[in-house]
């Protein structure tokens, strides 16, 4: 008993220590970014962005990159955790803006991470799609697929006799 409750107590110690030793990281490392961040190298290619799912604030913030970033650039290829066909039509939505398109959209994401169903992922991508009237936005999927729907919309859109030529 002595012994697990020596474990325990370490065990603690240490997790506390540690939130303690990232929060001030955090706090050391963080920038402001409505403050006019800049990035530091000019010309940049591309740029990686992780962020914790179920915060407020990661859309905003993403939106942000995007848009500095397409200020340096001629054309903005946007990655979004999604699979081929769902990024298809999210590009189909920054060119037509269709809000009934864009809820399904949000939707299905939600339905793979429940926290994308949120109001600020309707935005962020209502705002991409003003950014894109301005803009070339470039939106290309990379994960695995995750929305059946989406696939065969997509499919049948690409095998459709209108197509063929």
């Amino acid at each position: 008993m002595k012994a697990l409750f020596t474990i325990c107590l370490c065990l603690s110690i240490q997790l506390s220590c540690g939130q303690n030793t990232y929060k001030s990281y955090l706090q050391n490392v963080r920038k402001d970014l409505r403050k006019g961040m800049s990035f530091p190298v000019k010309g940049i290619k591309l740029v990686g962005y992780g962020a914790l799912h179920g915060s407020a604030k990661t859309e905003e913030v993403e939106l942000f990159l995007l848009a500095e970033l397409g200020k340096q650039t001629d054309t903005l290829y946007y990655f979004p955790e999604t699979d081929v066909s769902t990024a298809y039509f999210f590009q189909k939505y920054l060119s037509n803006g269709d809000p009934e398109l864009l809820e399904e959209l949000v939707d299905t994401s939600g339905q793979r991470v429940p926290q994308e169903k949120s109001i600020e992922m309707f935005e962020k991508w209502r705002s991409l799609h003003e950014l894109a009237q301005k803009m070339p936005i470039q939106v290309i999927g990379i994960d695995k697929m995750a929305s059946y729907e989406f696939a065969i919309r997509h499919l049948a859109e690409l095998l459709a006799p209108e197509t063929w030529t």
